[in-house]
């Protein structure tokens, strides 16, 4: 009895003494982030407001009667069922850019998974708005599930000419597809290549942009045999209909790994925004043509400091509306959200801060939770506590 005493205290000695250490540690090496930082305050049709995906389009006239309007789909962290199946788009509209809340129960979702479609994990994603021949668009991904594989991915196309009644779904390009739609190696590479075949292909998040009588349409696309992935790039004048697709050259940044992206044109350059998966960062490319792009520089690259809601990134929307404005998809260890970054330059761009100055600490708090358990995990030291500490909270829950 008296061991097992001396035991208990030993351990108490460990904890009153390592933890201060950790957050001494803390403090000094991933400098705790106490300022404001915040990301956009966005409700979601699923209730658990983690926003994700963002596509924004801007119009100086205003469209309806917004100047900004937002496709996303939620992926929440903290749904109690599958993420997929939030992950369906759904439609906001802002004045501002900043201030952004549905428009139509009609729109929010856009598209819902029938019961069928949940119990086989089926889901929507990768939503993207166009305008085009005076009508808001929004396409958008579905890929059937059955038997645990994607069985048949199709793009699906809705319109609108309020931003608040919209049409029927209309099935715009399709193909059978047998992978599943996961990453399966982090060492990719970037191959620059003319045209690829339709075989057993893996494309997703598509750009497109309406200009010159058509649509012109970039995904990342993956030739799955070799684990290689691209930029790609083909054109339609009804959307349904495409010529070949041309593999983009990306110039001046090796070994990028297009996983997400966006395209926007103004004043005669195409701008391109990666998200490079063997980075982990948003990459800022240019191009005076469809095809052929230069590296300009790196945007955002994720933040695992304490505090931060940006460990990691995700696809990002680019816009101009007298200043540049990046929306991007962010994520941290319990929640997933929509970043802004603005400036009047690409080159000069900060962080916008979101209202929800309150809720700062207690994602910081969080934040630091979970990195404490990381740590005690990883740690020789405190790693055979667990056990231990398991058992002697069993034996208390059984009293």
């Amino acid at each position: 009895m008296l061991a097992l005493i001396n035991y208990l205290w030993w351990i108490l000695g460990c904890v009153l003494l390592i933890i201060p250490i950790y957050i001494l540690i803390f403090i000094c090496v991933y400098n705790v982030r106490f300022k404001r930082q915040s990301p956009l305050d966005i409700k979601t049709f699923c209730g658990y407001d983690e926003p994700y995906h963002p596509s924004v389009f801007y119009f100086p006239e205003k469209f309806g009667h917004y100047k900004y309007w937002m496709v996303e789909s939620p992926y929440p962290i903290g749904a109690k069922s599958s993420r997929d199946r939030w992950e369906c788009p759904s439609i906001h509209a802002s004045v501002n850019g900043y201030d952004w809340h549905s428009v139509s129960e009609d729109s929010f979702p856009l598209d819902d998974l029938t019961k069928e479609e949940i119990e086989r994990h089926s889901y929507h994603s990768d939503p993207h708005l166009l305008y085009a021949k005076g009508r808001l668009e929004c396409w958008y991904r579905f890929c059937d599930v059955k038997d645990g594989d994607i069985s048949r991915t199709i793009f699906y196309r809705r319109t609108s000419d309020d931003g608040i009644t919209w049409s029927s779904r209309e099935e715009m390009i399709s193909w059978s597809q047998k992978n599943h739609d996961k990453l399966e190696s982090n060492h990719l590479l970037y191959e620059p290549i003319d045209v690829l075949e339709d075989n057993d292909q893996l494309i997703l998040s598509p750009a497109i942009i309406y200009r010159e009588d058509k649509y012109h349409m970039w995904t990342c696309l993956s030739d799955q045999s070799k684990k290689r992935f691209y930029v790609s790039y083909s054109s339609s004048k009804n959307g349904k209909n495409w010529e070949p697709r041309i593999i983009c050259q990306l110039e001046g940044y090796d070994q990028v790994i297009p996983w997400h992206l966006d395209v926007y044109y103004h004043e005669g350059i195409y701008y391109l925004l990666i998200y490079d998966y063997h980075g982990k960062e948003i990459t800022l490319w240019e191009s005076t043509n469809q095809t052929c792009f230069n590296f300009k520089s790196i945007i955002l690259r994720g933040d695992s400091r304490i505090g931060s809601f940006y460990h990691n990134l995700y696809r990002a929307s680019i816009v101009n509306d007298g200043s540049w404005k990046i929306y991007f998809s962010a994520s941290c260890s319990n929640f997933v959200s929509i970043g802004l970054l603005e400036g009047d330059s690409l080159d000069n761009l900060t962080m916008y801060n979101g209202p929800k100055r309150e809720c700062h600490f207690s994602y910081c708090l969080d934040d630091f939770i979970f990195h404490i358990k990381n740590v005690v995990r990883a740690n020789p030291l405190t790693r055979p506590l667990i056990p231990f500490a398991k058992n002697i909270r069993a034996k208390i829950l059984n009293r």
